[in-house]
């Protein structure tokens, strides 16, 4: 049996972090196979969530702190049945509030990338409950998920920085595209660059030169991005750095 522990981190003088004395706050069976994972403290209810996508589905589990080293395990909920064609590789979601809305009601956008080259978009509505023990989750407007065009393979990563973004993949392929949360799920392609598999210090930002395709170089675009980290230094610059399937870092 795998499982998932969230230990209290203590600190000696401020410097080293260590794990071993530290309370065990949260434990679930995890069991295997999952495709990704994530963990989060919410410190409006002082509870534990820990979620992950196995096969076909999205499981989750809701603990409250004062539950402590209680094993629990997880509901299965599909959310949204057949979001992609294929595998699922990444999924961002990015939380905003319910105008005139109740504490704790929040819509939640998400964006999904998968193998089948599209960027997927939906929305979750979350109506907070004082009586029940996990939330309760709803479609908003509409439980159709949207499937947008930008990539010429698979989608493996995403991440948002202000009011863009940035997914990576197959092909060595970036791109760039513009939200605005506070309105709508839907976002809309800015532009993209596909990094090459020369690894050079400086230099012009070459994307798959159809001459060098053309003569059977078969390597030439057989680049992944497996991981983003991004931010904006002004209004005018976003610095992406991007982890690739060569173990470069570009």
């Amino acid at each position: 049996m795998t499982k998932f522990l969230a230990v209290e981190i203590l600190s000696i003088n401020g410097e080293n972090l260590i794990s071993e004395g530290g309370s065990i706050r949260f434990i679930t069976d995890c069991a295997g196979g999952h495709r990704a994972w994530d963990f989060a403290y919410n410190s409006l209810d002082d509870s534990f969530t820990f979620a992950a996508i196995q096969k076909d589905s999205v499981l989750f589990t809701r603990q409250r702190v004062e539950r402590i080293q209680s094993v629990c395990g997880f509901r299965r909920k599909c959310l949204i049945p057949s979001l992609h064609g294929r595998d699922i590789n990444t999924c961002l979601l990015i939380p905003r509030k319910m105008s005139n809305a109740d504490e704790g009601d929040l819509i939640i956008n998400c964006y999904t990338g998968s193998e089948d080259f599209c960027l997927g978009s939906f929305a979750l509505e979350i109506k907070g409950s004082t009586t029940s023990k996990g939330p309760a989750v709803s479609y908003y407007n509409s439980s159709t998920p949207t499937f947008h065009s930008g990539h010429i393979s698979n989608i493996r990563c995403l991440i948002s920085v202000n009011s863009y973004l940035i997914s990576g993949g197959g092909r060595g392929m970036l791109a760039v595209w513009r939200l605005d949360c506070d309105h709508t799920n839907q976002p809309g392609l800015i532009g993209w660059i596909s990094l090459d598999t020369g690894v050079r210090e400086s230099g012009p930002l070459y994307s798959c030169p159809i001459d060098k395709t053309n003569r059977n170089v078969k390597s030439m675009c057989d680049l992944r991005v497996m991981t983003l980290l991004g931010y904006q230094t002004h209004q005018e610059c976003i610095f992406v750095i991007a982890g690739c399937s060569d173990g470069s870092i570009r």
